[in-house]
């Protein structure tokens, strides 16, 4: 496969059950995009087809709607033959379930910013109205700077006022990271998807799921009635704040959980941060240096976290004695000045511990007192003129663009589906008119009009900056007849009547009853041997339209087979002979080898191979035939 839908195929990412994800390219600008493609030729079911297609169409509709650097693009959604495809933004980098298998386990920095970003995507995703309901680590990826991008919402359910794939009592997702509501086929909301999360967080803190077994219904049953085993027996190193934060997130009872995906993961993290770590002595401080503020670490772009105090109570004795050594020294230095022993500030030092030399007290003469130092005046600094600040260095606004805007295909017959498909960079709000509203920043969305439409792109920048951008969808208008009639709606039998027809913007115009197809406007004798009526029906891009005409036929004498004829009744193998025939008052007209029901008169082209005999059987009150035979020379 060299191409699908307007994209080039580079190669393969990887391939499943349903069908494969291919690398692509979008040749109009370049993007590297990820196409999901499900080969539906391969499910002779047609039910099971058309949920496959219903879902990979709602994911692109649930994504389509999500605007959020934490959640992957979708550009473009369409059909090919026998394939349903959806291409979206290529993410070059491995998904949590790789990460967390991997033989170095990740660090506690990987794994705090993985679970805040998660979390604030999943929550921007439930306050649009989504619930992603398949939450676990093969779908949430990390790009090549590590930033958290979660995919596959093609099980994907609105909170309200939306149909799901599934019906009452059923449940899609993966077992071991669905909720019990999710299990029992009932009502769900955001807290399902929290559900998921904290099993996600268990096994990344731990290296285990919380429930786990070989056979599904015993699965169910665990997650369904007994709780997880509190993480710190899994894992001695998590303290028992972090295993009642996971088990408050796994609740059984949805009310018993936390009020979103943010909150939860701030917990953990708060709990997780609060635990005491063993760490070496700090090393000392050397003299003069200032004491470093406490660490303070950020998770992405959101919320800040303070690392964790790395030498617990041993910290606070060695702040405190480095707090009584400063006021030591402090007296100490007072004492020299009073005694007037000059030492160099540079000098000044924490005594030895060993005992002080004896010395004689130091007696001052009465007549000379001490005075304080003579202070000499000094001149005022002359005062330069403030130097002008520097002008702040400009900013750079990245600039607002509409990269596309297109519709797919860019004509459509009244009642069929054309995709819009955008992309816009920079943008703080995207909406398309009419009808659809604020949009993300790339998407495609499936329109339906019944008249030519044309829709407009608004992009607004934080600045104010806005640009705009158009696309006309025609719809095609059907064919029109101008007319279809017929010379003689009531004729005898044997007799003829002219159908006669004008039709405009159609690519194919056919009559039935054995008339077949005709061009755009002419006319046509024909034979009915009984009441009759002929249908028109021309086809073209704006779709199809019908007409009908009908023709009596009336018997007033004796049925007869009036001739029965072929021209030329001798051929040699290959050639064509043509049957002729008139008959009258019969009430069905039929020939036989090969040909069957036929009008009172007409025509009909025959190639035998060897010598045939053709006999014309014409029925009224009885039936009569006569035959004819053509031979074909050896």
């Amino acid at each position: 496969m060299e191409r699908i839908g307007p994209y080039k195929v580079i190669g393969e990412i990887g391939r499943g059950g349903m069908g494969v994800v291919l690398r692509g390219l979008d040749p109009a600008i370049g993007r590297p995009v990820a196409i999901k493609v499900i080969l539906l030729r391969e499910f002779s079911d047609p039910k099971e087809r058309e949920m496959l297609r219903a879902r990979l169409f709602r994911e692109a509709q649930a994504a389509g709607i999500l605007n959020h650097p934490g959640i992957v693009t979708v550009y473009y959604v369409g059909e090919e033959g026998d394939n349903a495809f959806i291409a979206m933004e290529y993410v070059n980098g491995p998904t949590l379930e790789k990460v967390l298998s991997a033989p170095q386990p990740p660090g506690k920095d990987v794994l705090r910013r993985v679970l805040w970003q998660t979390a604030a995507a999943l929550d921007y995703a439930h306050s649009k109205g989504i619930i992603h309901r398949d939450i676990k680590p093969a779908n949430i990826m990390l790009d090549e700077n590590g930033t958290v991008k979660i995919c596959d919402f093609g099980i994907a359910k609105g909170l309200a006022g939306q149909t799901a794939l599934t019906q009452a009592g059923t449940s899609l997702g993966s077992p071991f990271y669905m909720s019990p509501e999710q299990i029992r086929g009932g009502h769900l909301d955001a807290r399902a998807d929290q559900y998921s999360l904290g099993v996600v967080a268990y096994q990344a803190l731990t290296g285990q799921r919380p429930f786990h077994s070989d056979q599904i219904q015993s699965l169910f049953f665990h997650i369904m009635s007994e709780p997880p085993p509190p993480a710190y027996q899994v894992n001695p190193e998590l303290s028992q704040g972090v295993s009642d934060v996971l088990q408050k997130a796994l609740a059984k009872d949805a009310a018993g959980r936390y009020t979103n995906c943010t909150e939860f993961v701030r917990a953990l993290l708060e709990a997780w941060d609060a635990e005491p770590a063993a760490a070496p002595p700090p090393a000392p401080v050397p003299r003069s240096a200032p004491v470093p503020p406490p660490e303070v670490e950020t998770v992405g772009t959101q919320q800040p976290a303070l690392v964790p105090p790395r030498s617990g109570s041993r910290a606070k004795l060695w702040i405190g004695g480095l707090a009584a050594a400063v006021v030591l020294a402090a007296l100490g230095i007072g004492a020299f000045y009073w005694t007037k022993v000059r030492t160099h500030q540079s000098e000044i030092s924490t005594p030895a511990a060993s005992p002080p030399p004896k010395s004689e007290p130091i007696a001052l003469a009465k007549s000379e007192p001490i005075a304080p130092p003579k202070s000499e005046p000094t001149a005022p600094a002359k005062s330069e003129p403030a130097a002008r600040p520097p002008a702040p260095a400009p900013v750079d606004v990245p600039a607002l663009a509409i990269e596309n805007f297109a519709v797919e295909p860019q004509a459509v017959a009244p009642g069929k589906a054309a995709i819009l498909k955008w992309s816009v960079k920079h943008a703080a709000e995207v909406s398309i008119a009419p009808d659809i509203g604020v949009v993300g920043a790339a998407g495609a969305r499936s329109v339906t009009p019944q008249s030519p439409t044309t829709y407009n792109l608004t992009a607004k920048a934080a600045h104010g900056q806005s640009k705009t951008a158009s696309v006309t969808l025609q719809v095609l208008a059907p064919p029109a007849i101008q007319d279809f009639s017929a010379s003689r709606t009531s004729i005898q039998s044997g007799q003829s009547a002219v159908l006669k027809w004008t039709v405009t913007g159609a690519d194919q115009v056919s009559i039935d009853q054995g008339v077949g197809k005709v061009p755009l406007e002419g006319n046509r004798g024909v034979f009915p041997t009984v009441p009759t009526e002929y249908v028109l029906q021309a086809t073209g891009p704006g779709g199809s339209v019908s007409r009908p005409v009908a023709v009596s036929v009336t018997h007033t004498g004796d049925m007869k087979i009036v001739r029965f004829w072929a021209d030329p009744d001798t051929i040699n193998a290959g050639e064509t002979a043509v049957l002729r025939w008139e008959v009258v008052n019969a009430a069905l007209v039929r020939i036989e080898p090969g040909v069957g029901r036929v009008e009172a008169q007409g025509r009909f082209p025959v190639s035998p191979q060897a010598t045939t005999t053709y006999r014309v059987f014409a029925t009224a009150k009885g039936t009569f035939h006569k035959d004819v035979t053509v031979t074909v020379k050896k």
